[in-house]
């Protein structure tokens, strides 16, 4: 949860509802002026709500996370590169015992828990730390892991949010006017007065902070066939050096269908491309698009002219390489 006012209240009773997914142990992880407050306990023997209860009145912040484990106690807070942070993960790691051994390779080491096993969330959390940057490690270990893994991590910055590679365990976006939520079910936030605001596809990252959510990875897709996006759901598309590649597949209506199915109305649509003229740099004249024919193609697609810009991209001494043109759904 983040949310504008304190989060522990639906962070609480979010995470409860999650029960049903795990028996043995749960935790719950809040960021407060500037000051981690982790909490982690057995749930064999008694609810949630009874063993959770002192930390409830306890906890004080606007970013948390909460997790239902039957396997490891989460969440693992970790001081590195990054910073200090929280992650909790779900998921299965099949090549884990590869994956801890080439990481030890380093000098490293990992904490055994009580069944001689390592924490899977600990190995995420070391694989992240292998690269500079949240981002590029999260990328890294959902390409290395051989498996399926979603995660939670909390930061100073916000909670990324990472549903799996191959979308086998679902990761649902509540929304309500000071706070939004992430969890593996919506019905478990209905009850705390959010709605539905959307569901992340495989492998999409987005961080989530009291002022919004972003999607702070692209989805891979061939825009001639099918983007794995909702209807009306982008705001911008800018091409850059693309729409040549439609011409050569002789696919620019497939990709002007596509790319204004995913645009809200109102959305607009930037393409940057190459001047239709001969050339010593870029693609063969052939291979190019005028501006005049993008204009007849998304007119054709009821899509509005809004700008045209033929003086940008690189200098050539008496005029640009570019041209710049944008149309609006």
């Amino acid at each position: 949860v983040t949310s504008k006012e304190d989060c522990v209240f639906d962070l609480f009773f979010g995470t409860d509802y999650h029960s049903h997914l795990g028996t043995r142990r749960a935790g719950m992880s809040v960021l407060g002026d500037g000051k981690f407050n982790r909490a982690i306990h057995n749930i064999s023997n008694a609810p949630f709500r009874t063993k959770f209860e002192s930390d409830f009145h306890e906890m004080k912040g606007n970013y948390g996370i909460g997790v239902i484990s039957d396997f490891e106690a989460q969440p693992v807070h970790v001081r590195s590169h990054h910073g200090s942070y929280s992650i909790a993960t779900v998921g299965k790691i099949n090549n884990l015992s590869e994956l801890v051994e080439d990481i030890m390779k380093g000098h490293t080491h990992f904490f055994e828990m009580s069944n001689g096993e390592i924490s899977q969330t600990e190995l995420v959390a070391a694989l992240i730390n292998r690269k500079d940057n949240f981002i590029e490690g999260i990328k890294y270990a959902q390409e290395i892991i051989d498996g399926s893994m979603s995660m939670l991590i909390l930061t100073e910055k916000g909670i990324y949010t990472v549903r799996d590679k191959m979308g086998r365990t679902p990761v649902v976006i509540g929304k309500k006017d000071t706070a939004l939520c992430a969890c593996m079910e919506n019905t478990s936030f209905l009850n705390l007065g959010y709605s539905f605001h959307k569901e992340l596809g495989p492998g999409e990252v987005c961080v989530m902070d009291e002022k919004g959510i972003k999607n702070i990875i692209p989805i891979c897709a061939d825009a001639t066939e099918h983007i794995d996006v909702e209807d009306d759901s982008v705001d911008v598309i800018l091409l850059i050096n693309v729409w040549h590649h439609f011409n050569v597949a002789r696919k620019m209506d497939e990709a002007a269908i596509e790319l204004k199915r995913i645009l809200k109305p109102g959305g607009r649509i930037a393409v940057m491309e190459y001047k239709k003229e001969e050339a010593r740099h870029g693609p063969r004249y052939p291979m190019r698009v005028s501006h005049e024919v993008l204009d007849e193609l998304f007119k054709k697609h009821d899509m509005k002219f809004v700008s045209l810009d033929c003086d940008v991209g690189e200098n050539l001494g008496d005029h640009m390489s570019h041209y710049l043109i944008v149309f609006e759904k």
